[in-house]
């Protein structure tokens, strides 16, 4: 299924406004009949022509598996990200939406929704095979059985629950996982478990681009095919200063041996596996002490604190060593509870002790970086390590042996493309042949470079990750370059109202949501990037695209020379010095010929000829 246009009765700063999504198609609503504000009927129209002839230019543009691309552009809260947001609510069937008006294709069949009264269409225009189905006034029929996924780095408060099934909204976005991650057995904070279940995605992804490429394929981002491995060294830290005011309770180690527990330089694996059960030990006695001070109240204990302090020290004094330590510890019934959240679980240690097993099993050894060891272990073995759910480790990224270093522009494209596999491929129903992609602002934290290739990334992967699917793309945007890679029917352009401005229906305009449909009279496809940004961001009007800082400064030089006294330049001196920083050619020629004509004002003629040599020399340079 793919979405053609779709009309907004009222939602944030949309006010009945429609907004298409195809180069071959190009509805317009109007409505006709009001009811106590509310929009009740209207006419909905098709104004595109040469349909034809653009069906078979546009069939395969953006390449298999790819039914269309669209960009949302414009000002700054113009509303690109409440048009993505309105979908979302509508697909998941959301009460509190306003009326609206949609219309779908798949196959030959155009498919009208809406939730008013009435609709007249008027599509004489229509494609000569194309069938009209009926409005469709129950969503629930068709559209709620569309699969939609969202991508966001950006926070965003319009959550929306995923039911596991085919269809529905699949959020991929960070604000959904920061708050939607299970925690491990063992957690620092949220944050912490997050970037562990993000780094496990990434490496799931890894391994199935390692697999699935072949040997004259280049994917455009390095994929590390191994992963070093160390421990968390600060918990070791952190234990030793939450108990060290505690005279009654010494530590298992000193202060001056702390690193030597944490971060020792392991020459095999047993004083590795040594290191893990101090670094357990040391994490468990910092979630005591949390829990004695109130900072975790999720964590049940069925003895009061001062009963399992005495317990540990018993135990601590008959105990030789940390693996003997936790042994007695997690033995002792009496200590145990079987409250799924206790930390003195018995599981919990199980777990630990698979882990060890886990890592006596490995055949690999220690290298050391930043004075830190690391343990070198392939994609499958770390996957597996994770998924037993004790989060003491740190990874780092590996290829052929030497440690890699991912740019920013790498990272965010290998978290994004990893979401979209974990969806893929930890999914236990079939997901939809057909569906929608929306990404808000995706292009966030991209090097200008990576910003370029953007989009072809992104036509080549998805179609790897999600094989057999047709997809459409839509995307909000402020890169100029998103915008250079698509034809201008595949651009919504929009802009807040202004001022004075007027609606259709009469009401204000200021700061609501326009469609610009005459934006843009060129092609944007392959165009400059610097008329994009002039036109299509919306900057001439505010200044073209000088910075701030630099217009005022200049400003201030401009002032200076026609005679306005300020505190910023007040001297030839320092407005020589402002006009010799300016890296636009035709402005700054202008400010030095300003300059140089109120130098030569009051000058006796001596003068005035060596500065009129000063000018010719600059002009030959």
């Amino acid at each position: 299924m793919e979405l053609l246009y779709l009309w907004i009765e009222d939602y944030k700063n949309i006010y009945r406004q429609g907004f298409n999504f195809s180069p071959l198609y190009e509805f317009e609503f109007k409505p006709t009949k009001e009811e106590n504000g509310k929009v009740i009927e209207g006419t909905l129209t098709d104004n595109i022509t040469e349909k034809e002839s653009k069906r078979d230019f546009y069939n395969g543009f953006f390449g298999d598996g790819i039914t269309n691309v669209t960009a949302i552009v414009g000002e700054n809260g113009a509303g690109k990200s409440s048009v993505l947001d309105f979908i979302r609510l509508l697909i998941a069937h959301d009460n509190n939406r306003k009326s609206f008006v949609m219309v779908t294709r798949e196959n030959f069949n155009i498919q009208i929704y809406h939730d008013l009264k009435k609709i007249s269409r008027d599509l004489k225009n229509t494609y000569t095979k194309d069938r009209i189905i009926d409005n469709v006034l129950n969503l629930s029929d068709s559209i709620g059985k569309l699969t939609l996924f969202y991508h966001s780095e950006l926070r965003n408060d319009c959550v929306i629950t995923d039911f596991g099934n085919d269809y529905g909204v699949k959020d991929i976005s960070t604000s959904n996982y920061i708050h939607s991650e299970s925690l491990p057995i063992i957690h620092r904070d949220k944050m912490d478990e997050y970037y562990l279940e993000e780094y496990k995605r990434q490496i799931i992804f890894a391994s199935f681009i390692n697999q699935s490429l072949s040997k004259t394929d280049k994917f455009p981002i390095n994929i590390p095919n191994q992963v070093a491995m160390t421990l968390v060294g600060t918990y070791g830290r952190y234990a030793y200063a939450v108990i060290a005011k505690d005279n009654n309770f010494p530590t298992p180690f000193s202060h001056k041996d702390i690193d030597n527990h944490t971060y020792r330089r392991f020459s095999s694996i047993p004083s590795f596996i040594q290191s893990i059960y101090d670094v357990f030990w040391a994490v468990l006695i910092t979630r005591l002490y949390a829990v004695e001070n109130s900072k975790v109240q999720t964590v049940h204990l069925s003895l009061s604190f001062e009963e399992i302090k005495e317990k540990l020290l018993h135990k601590m004094t008959k105990n030789a060593n940390t693996e003997d330590l936790l042994n007695d510890i997690f033995n002792d019934s009496t200590m145990n509870s079987n409250e799924e959240s206790s930390l003195l679980k018995k599981e919990n240690y199980d777990v630990l002790q698979k882990i060890v097993k886990h890592i006596q099993s490995l055949d690999t050894a220690f290298i050391i970086e930043d004075k830190s060891p690391h343990l070198f272990l392939s994609l499958s073995e770390t996957i597996d390590l994770i998924n037993l759910g004790l989060n003491i480790f740190s990874f780092r990224w590996v290829k052929n042996g030497h440690f890699l270093h991912l740019s920013q522009g790498e990272q965010i494209l290998l978290s994004f493309f990893g979401r979209c596999y974990s969806v893929e491929a930890g999914r236990s129903y079939v997901l939809s042949c057909n569906f929608i992609f929306f990404i808000d602002e995706g292009e966030l934290g991209l090097h200008p470079q990576w910003q370029k290739q953007y989009l072809k990334i992104l036509l080549e992967t998805l179609p790897k990750i999600f094989p057999n699917k047709q997809i459409q793309l839509i995307l909000t945007s402020h890169s100029p370059f998103l915008v250079s890679d698509l034809p201008k029917e595949n651009v919504i352009f929009l802009r807040k109202g202004k001022e004075g401005e007027k609606l259709e229906n009469g009401e204000d305009a200021e700061g609501k949501c326009i469609v610009e449909k005459n934006s843009f009279q060129e092609q944007t496809f392959g165009q400059n990037i610097h008329m994009l940004f002039a036109n299509s961001f919306f900057l001439e009007k505010n200044g073209g695209l000088m910075g701030e800082f630099a217009k005022e400064k200049i400003s201030k030089v401009i002032d200076f020379i026609n005679d306005k006294p300020n505190d910023v330049v007040n001297s030839n001196e320092i407005a020589q010095k402002y006009i010799d920083l300016i890296g636009e050619p035709i402005l700054q020629r202008q400010l030095q010929k300003k300059l140089y004509e109120k130098q030569l004002k009051g000058k006796q003629q001596n003068e005035k000829i060596t500065l009129l040599r000063k000018m010719l020399k600059d002009l030959e340079e």
